[in-house]
């Protein structure tokens, strides 16, 4: 049990670094109403809201997805 137990948490952790990230299909987009979500915290940080930015990735990680802020936009894809 303890040797499942490690394999399972080695493969979660492995997965939020990308180590496994090839063995996985591809993503789907996140739906519409996420990115709707999203949309609307990339305006509240461009308008210096971080109170409702922080508040919309809250809701966002409640719903099951994660941000990924880069230079070209922030990427929304499922919680694994």
């Amino acid at each position: 049990a303890a040797v499942a137990e490690a394999g399972a948490t080695l493969h979660r952790l492995g997965s939020i670094i990308g180590l496994f990230s090839t063995l996985e299909g591809p993503e789907e987009a996140a739906p519409e109403t996420i990115q709707a979500l999203v949309r609307q915290r990339d305006e509240a940080r461009l308008q210096k809201d971080w109170k409702r930015a922080d508040n919309l990735w809250e809701e966002i990680l409640a719903l099951g997805y994660v941000l990924e802020d880069a230079k070209g936009g922030t990427q929304a894809r499922r919680k694994r």
